[in-house]
């Protein structure tokens, strides 16, 4: 069976929830000095990261995914990924620990994240021979020198390329994002990073999709659009749900369920209609991992959603 590359980072992201409004800590606007104090009334330390997403949600879709990344001895794989991931290209750093995310979140979804890389920045060692079992590749958000290293590898073994750059962007120059531009068949981004990257890259509009075969943009409950660089437009309706919309990590079913669809040989616009019940059934669980779908349920919300047999 054909396999899907993913590449990204991992990392322990350690959520703090303060009983506070971070924004009245800050009310003084002329303050030389900041010192911050709170109590944290729920800690809780995950390992969900777009790679993870991704290749859950694609191993719920029967295709096993290939994972390129780097981690310390610390990090513990569970035994669904064992099980479903080929992890065989995993990079154990000998010194570092696994990149740490620190996030503290208020009573209002504010936030202040702190994040610090340790083994993600040797994920540039990893290194992946040509495989005949492989036809996409996505870049998820990792160590700049490493999504650079890896776009430039698989396109130069004629592997389709997802470039997935996520809040990597603002650490991104010009050249760096012409440089993944340049090794990328296609580009998926929600609003508001698609705005980001285009102030980054100093580009209109029409120049970014000039860039892609396809370029895929996202908008919350708005759907999705994917745009080819000959100015055609396919619109995919969003699957509702009960729940409120975090595209934070809801699309990353929405990637995993494209790539899945096209792998076997579906149209862009079947494959995103599916990609968008993925990403809607995510939202119906906290966390990415915590949703299941199976073969007649797919087949019953593309029905009801869309007026079409799957």
């Amino acid at each position: 069976m054909t396999k899907i590359l993913v590449s990204g980072s991992t990392a322990y992201d350690n959520i703090m929830l303060a009983n506070t409004n971070l924004k009245e800590h800050l009310a003084k606007k002329d303050m030389w000095n900041i010192n911050i104090s709170y109590i944290i009334s729920n800690l809780e330390k995950q390992n969900w990261w777009t790679w993870a997403n991704i290749s859950y949600s694609l191993a719920l879709l029967w295709t096993k995914s290939i994972l390129l990344s780097s981690v310390w001895k610390d990090y513990k794989f569970s035994d669904f990924f064992k099980e479903n991931v080929d992890l065989s290209y995993i990079y154990e750093s000998k010194e570092k620990f696994t990149a740490r995310s620190y996030i503290t979140k208020d009573n209002f979804n504010s936030q202040i994240t702190a994040f610090y890389p340790w083994a993600m920045e040797e994920s540039c060692k990893i290194d992946f021979i040509k495989n005949d079992d492989i036809k996409y590749w996505i870049v998820a958000p990792n160590h700049i020198n490493t999504m650079k290293k890896h776009l430039k590898l698989f396109k130069d073994l004629w592997l389709k390329t997802f470039f997935d750059p996520g809040q990597q962007i603002t650490q991104m120059t010009k050249n760096d994002l012409e440089y993944c531009f340049s090794y990328s068949d296609y580009i998926i981004l929600n609003e508001y990073e698609y705005e980001i990257i285009k102030k980054q890259a100093e580009k209109t509009d029409e120049e970014m999709i000039s860039w892609f075969e396809k370029m895929i943009l996202t908008y919350w409950i708005k759907g999705s659009k994917i745009f080819d660089n000959n100015y055609n437009i396919i619109e995919v309706e969003w699957v509702e749900n009960p729940d409120f919309l975090d595209n934070t990590w809801a699309w990353d079913a929405y990637r995993a369920g494209l790539l899945h669809w096209l792998n076997n040989g579906y149209d862009w616009q079947t494959s995103a209609r599916i990609w968008a019940i993925l990403a809607s059934l995510s939202t119906w669980f906290y966390w990415a991992q915590n949703y299941n779908t199976n073969w007649e349920q797919l087949i019953f919300l593309y029905k009801q959603t869309f007026w079409e047999e799957l």
